[in-house]
């Protein structure tokens, strides 16, 4: 904290050029951070879409097996 306000303290009492730049540095690593959290949170989705895809399919096996072998043996009965 005390070094933000040391870096405004700076930004003020510097000249308009120095003030633009760091300015222009603030926005920069504020886009980044932006760019990195949104990053995060498309892996995130990506995962748990992943994740249900996966149980989705494990369902569907589950509820799937035990038809086929109803069918298998009904087949060998009849």
């Amino acid at each position: 904290m005390l070094q933000l306000r040391s870096l405004g303290a700076e930004i003020c009492s510097g000249s308009s050029g120095e003030r633009s730049v760091a300015v222009a540095v603030a926005v920069a690593v504020a886009v980044a951070v932006a760019v990195a959290v949104a990053v995060a949170v498309a892996v995130a989705v990506a995962v748990a879409v992943a994740v249900a895809v996966a149980a989705a399919a494990a369902v569907a096996v589950a509820v799937a097996a035990p038809r086929a072998s109803v069918r298998s043996s009904t087949r060998s009965a009849g």
